[in-house]
């Protein structure tokens, strides 16, 4: 028989009597005895099972590490019953990264002590910590698409007294928007470059605020503007609250 053949012999010879409790706590140098030294490397072709296992330095190893055994037909987990520390990275199935359709699944309750960062989070089926941005230019002069007429009740003597007060509202379609289950949303205006309101803003009049926007199922409302119109149907005054450039940020 060829010395790699007997080593196999001996190797699970030895192996055996550990798992089967003959040999107990005496320690055993199986390199000596195999006629090996230092750092060498025993090749085992076919199967070892051992009860306990103690390991110094560095393994390799090549394929698949699992508990092939069961309680009452329930897979036995394998159990690290100690810190583990992964220097690579954790993934599951063949290929790492996402896309594969095996995600690395976690089976508890987790808690993170430090920072955690991902590209994006999906708790119940609903994406979290993402945001969409619905951005763009309002045609002032336009009438909008709803308008809100109050009357102030004024005496129209002389016809120059306002009588109505109009507000003009851009309906927005932002299906996001759900009455029941409200997300959070950021309105943002760019403020207007002429008129008296442009008078109070800093920073030559560049800055962004925040808007008038009221919400509906499956839509917002953005005012722009509003005018008064006199008893004699003059429209006395037009003010904008911004230049029409807006963005609505909705946060999930």
């Amino acid at each position: 028989m060829s010395k790699r053949i007997i080593s196999i012999i001996i190797t699970v010879f030895f192996s055996v009597l550990i798992a089967s409790g003959i040999v107990y706590a005496a320690n055993r140098n199986i390199t000596a005895r195999l006629g090996g030294v230092a750092n060498d490397v025993f090749e085992l072709s076919g199967g070892l099972k051992v009860n306990a296992l103690k390991v110094a330095g560095t393994s390799f190893l090549t394929g698949a590490i699992l508990n092939n055994s069961a309680t009452a037909g329930a897979d036995n987990p394998l159990i690290f019953a100690d810190n583990v520390r992964v220097d690579g990275r954790v993934f599951r199935g063949a290929k790492a990264g996402p896309g594969d359709g095996k995600p690395f699944i976690i089976n508890d309750d987790a808690q993170v002590v430090g920072s955690l960062s991902t590209a994006s989070l999906t708790v119940n089926g609903a994406a979290v910590g993402t945001k969409k941005i619905y951005e763009g230019t309002l045609d002032l002069a336009s009438t909008g698409d709803e308008i809100v007429t109050l009357a102030p009740g004024n005496s129209c003597t002389p016809d120059t007294n306002i009588k109505y007060y109009k507000y003009y509202y851009k309906k927005l379609a932002i299906p996001e928007i759900t009455l029941s289950d409200l997300p959070e949303i950021r309105t943002y205006c760019h403020a207007h470059v002429s008129g008296v309101m442009s008078t109070t803003l800093p920073n030559n009049k560049e800055v962004w605020m925040g808007c008038t926007f009221y919400y509906a199922e499956g839509y917002g409302y953005l005012l722009y503007k509003y005018e008064n119109e006199t008893c004699a149907g003059n429209i006395s005054s037009t003010s904008y609250y911004f230049d029409g450039h807006y963005k609505i940020i909705i946060y999930n």
